[in-house]
């Protein structure tokens, strides 16, 4: 076997252990616990909440931005179209176009922060859910033991 071979060879082997020794290390935090579950179970039910306002929020946003691009179109037209025979109407459609621009920009941060405000409610909810669940797999247990505590012949 060449010298590159029998180094790779060796380099494979140190590897081996190691990623088989993370893989063991992952099966044991994941195993099922009573206490894992129910927070395994909410993060994931949090993180479907979350994705869909997002998804919502984006598209919000993507409206107004073409909204915006449609506007200054408008007012790129009337500017050319009417600026240098009408001055006021060209100003009057940059004016318009400000506010507008403005409303959408108010509008984005208001939806920006309703967005954080779910984000933190779904965090919140899905804390307290498992909890609730976490605290409900400790009665069982509990239970569990004290009824074979107490079957169990002396």
């Amino acid at each position: 076997m060449s010298a590159k071979k029998t180094a790779d060879k060796a380099k494979t082997d140190k590897q081996k252990p190691v990623t088989e020794d993370i893989m063991e290390q992952a099966k044991g935090m994941l195993a099922f616990n009573p206490m894992m579950g129910p927070q395994v179970e909410q993060f994931w039910k949090m993180q479907e909440n979350v994705l869909q306002d997002a998804e919502a929020f984006s598209r919000g946003w993507f409206e107004r931005r073409h909204e915006a691009a449609q506007s200054a179109l408008d007012a790129t037209r009337e500017v050319a179209g009417n600026g240098a025979t009408e001055p006021t109407s060209a100003q009057r459609a940059v004016t318009d176009w400000n506010r507008h621009s403005l409303e959408r920009m108010t509008e984005d941060f208001q939806e920006w922060m309703k967005f954080c405000t779910k984000c933190a409610g779904h965090l919140s909810k899905a804390e307290l859910q498992a909890g609730e669940q976490e605290m409900e797999e400790v009665k069982k247990a509990t239970a569990a033991a004290e009824k074979s505590k107490h079957s169990t012949p002396v």
